[in-house]
């Protein structure tokens, strides 16, 4: 139930280090070549909320404005206990102090994410509120702020904690979650989460995410979406999920047999090769050639022009999961008896050329919330 969650987090260590700051200016080390010079006139908590709404946002194109529109008239509601804002504010906080090295922005930030963690704490133990759009958004920036303020690797399991949350909360909001546009977007936003976790932990993806998806795979949203051109016509989590069953069990050693393995990395393999010959043209990105381009504005002189972001993201989680296999194909022909040369070279060159393609995508998320 709901009510059982707990977010575990030492609220009461360092208390000291959270002590809040004066807010009228922020203070950037020598190490930064950005600074504020002058007063401000917002508090560090203003500040933090735009900087979360200019950077962490996307408004880019009706998909999104909709979402963007949903943010901020949930940042600015009036509600008894609004977790959103609270979590809003302290990732918007986080990005401010790495941007301006600005420490006491830091310390104020966790300060505000303790605060969040308490709402968050009453959010959950009410079953309305435990399941609704706002808190799930919650967890998930609650998870992102772990990763915008990661110090050291101790914060991981405060990560892996929130994820674990969410992933409760996503099996509980059910089918009816996708019945919503938002609920749509908010199980895409999560799914690379609960993936990520489950390729670190090395277990199999939990059921939660498998019924999600087969749940959204199904549903009419989907459809909606293939026939606008956002959704791609194959489904590439499903691929995903089979790819993080499989490390799973090579790291678990419940996978042994070579030849079972390569069985499996080639099937995965051409099943990426299908999803993308299965992309209709307005998926497609043109290559351009920038002879001379220096490496940080154009990697190998070359940079990629994708109709929007969200295909660009789409790609590069194609290619990323190609490296993967790919990997998981090199690392078992060496176990191999009689290893394959010619599969093993092959291999290494796929994984080059995803690898410079998504260095040369990078130009296309320069100056974006995604940068």
């Amino acid at each position: 139930m709901p009510g059982s969650f707990v977010i575990q987090e030492p609220l009461a260590q360092s208390q000291q280090s959270y002590i809040r700051a004066p807010t009228e200016r922020l203070f950037p080390s020598s190490q930064s070549s950005m600074a504020i010079t002058y007063p401000l006139s917002q508090s560090v908590h203003d500040l933090g909320a735009n900087f979360f709404f200019a950077k962490y946002s996307p408004d880019d194109g009706p998909f999104f404005s909709n979402y963007h529109a949903w943010l901020v008239k949930s940042y600015f509601g009036q509600g008894p206990n609004n977790v959103l804002r609270a979590v809003i504010e302290a990732v918007g906080m986080a990005g401010l102090s790495n941007v301006f090295y600005a420490p006491r922005v830091k310390s104020q930030c966790h300060a505000q994410y303790c605060t969040a963690l308490i709402s968050m704490q009453k959010a959950l133990n009410n079953p309305v509120q435990a399941i609704s759009d706002t808190t799930f958004m919650a967890l998930i920036l609650l998870a992102f702020f772990e990763t915008v303020s990661f110090g050291n690797r101790d914060r991981y399991h405060h990560w892996a904690a929130h994820v674990r949350a969410g992933t409760a909360i996503l099996e509980l909001r059910g089918r009816e979650q996708f019945l919503s546009e938002r609920g749509g977007l908010l199980y895409v936003q999560f799914r690379s989460s609960i993936l990520l976790f489950c390729m670190h932990e090395h277990v199999a993806v939990p059921n939660a995410m498998v019924k999600a998806t087969f749940s959204f795979q199904t549903g009419a949203l989907r459809q909606d979406w293939q026939h606008a051109n956002i959704a791609s016509p194959g489904s590439i989590t499903e691929i995903c999920i089979r790819v993080v069953n499989l490390w799973a069990g090579l790291k678990s050693q419940e996978a042994t047999d070579p030849q079972a393995i390569r069985a499996i990395a080639l099937e995965l393999d051409w099943d990426l090769e299908t999803w993308k010959a299965g992309l209709s043209p307005a998926w497609g990105y043109t290559v351009v050639h920038v002879p001379g381009a220096p490496h940080d504005v154009c990697f190998d002189g070359k940079k990629h022009i994708y109709p929007n972001l969200w295909i660009a993201e789409a790609w590069n989680y194609w290619r990323a999961l190609r490296v993967l296999v790919n990997q998981i194909t090199l690392q078992n022909e060496v176990r191999l008896t009689e290893p394959d040369d010619a599969r093993m070279a092959l291999a290494c060159s796929i994984i080059q050329q995803l690898c410079n393609d998504i260095c040369i995508s990078t130009y296309s998320f320069k100056d974006t919330p995604r940068n």
